[in-house]
């Protein structure tokens, strides 16, 4: 069509900020004491520690993605398949043992929170979370971000 952008979705990973974060995280490990000591007995194994940019931003971001993607590359590291049956049920029960985290709860509801419209999902995810659930919807919409993002309740 003319006079619109064909416009290609950029995952958050993939911007140059966070390309440039990842960057100086790979560095300051190399600049690290841990890899003073480990590179030689590991080699170039060592410089992958790290995961990918979209796996350090799963870290931040998406506790469970972060997991799969995880054991999923340390499963291919071993010249195995993640998709066979034993190997999907072990990279599953891993991201379900993450999923029950607390830290991975918090992100979950950070995601969840644009969904919860009204007075009463609010409150009953409140109350799920044990906040207080009184209060107007704006005051306990904050309230459940402030809690996702870890901030302590005063």
């Amino acid at each position: 069509m003319a006079g619109s952008k064909s416009s290609k979705k950029v995952e958050p990973w993939q911007t140059p900020e966070w390309r440039a974060h990842c960057a100086a995280e790979r560095q300051r490990f190399r600049d690290g004491l841990f890899y003073q000591l480990m590179a030689p007995v590991m080699g170039p194994v060592i410089v992958d520690l790290n995961g990918s940019d979209e796996e350090m931003w799963r870290r931040e971001h998406d506790p469970v993605g972060a997991r799969r993607l995880n054991l999923t590359r340390m499963v291919k590291a071993r010249g195995l398949d993640p998709t066979d049956k034993y190997w999907a049920a072990y990279i599953q029960q891993g991201c379900e043992d993450e999923s029950r985290t607390p830290a991975a709860q918090r992100k979950g509801l950070g995601a969840r929170l644009d969904s919860l419209t009204n007075l009463a999902a609010l409150k009953e995810e409140c109350r799920a979370h044990g906040l207080p659930a009184s209060g107007t919807k704006a005051k306990l919409s904050q309230r459940l971000r402030d809690y996702a993002s870890g901030v302590e309740p005063s």
